[in-house]
């Protein structure tokens, strides 16, 4: 059953874009829930590619996926990835 999630992108092999992807819908996701299930995805960088996306370390995507294999990307989440950074810099803050 496919699925729409987070995927955010990890780093780069070869041809592929390391992202790591939820196993929940983006409706459900919750920044800062470490106890979320999610798993590493080798992605085509094709996939990116065929969008006109662009591909940055750290950024975060909505994607469409059935279990572990990433049919297709869908776009560039820019307030999600906003949102991931400032969590992270207050979390830095906080140590």
């Amino acid at each position: 059953m496919n699925m729409i999630s987070y995927a955010s992108l990890e780093r780069f092999e070869g041809n592929y874009a390391v992202c790591e992807v939820e196993q929940l819908s983006i409706f459900d996701s919750i920044i800062g829930d470490f106890s979320k299930e999610c798993y590493m995805a080798d992605v085509p960088t094709e996939l990116f590619d065929e969008k006109g996306i662009s591909m940055i370390i750290g950024n975060v995507y909505s994607v469409e996926h059935d279990g572990s294999k990433v049919i297709q990307i869908i776009r560039l989440e820019e307030a999600e990835t906003q949102r991931r950074v400032e969590w992270l810099q207050a979390l830095g803050k906080k140590l």
